[in-house]
């Protein structure tokens, strides 16, 4: 998926499983499940975490918001995965 913001054009990928159960784990702060996100998925530029964590508010919000619609699905499965297990 291309996500183009301004004049810079970001391509995503899906993550894996294993890979998006660990950036979305348990009792993380939403800022840094965002930051994980958008370097777990984002392939092209290469971003680092200084990158991520000193982008501006425009780019970080509109590809956190590409990048869940890129994998709600998954974040549902493993919502619903969560609840199962706390059975």
């Amino acid at each position: 998926m291309e996500v183009k913001i301004g004049d810079k054009v970001y391509e995503l990928e899906k993550p894996s499983g294993y890979k998006l159960l660990k950036a979305v784990g348990e009792d993380k702060d939403p800022a840094d499940i965002t930051r994980d996100l958008i370097l777990l998925t984002v392939k092209e530029p290469k971003l680092t975490k200084k990158d991520v964590e000193e982008m501006d508010p425009e780019t970080f919000f509109t590809l956190g918001a590409k990048i869940n619609e890129l994998i709600g699905e998954d974040l549902k499965k493993l919502e619903v995965l969560r609840k199962s297990s706390e059975k």
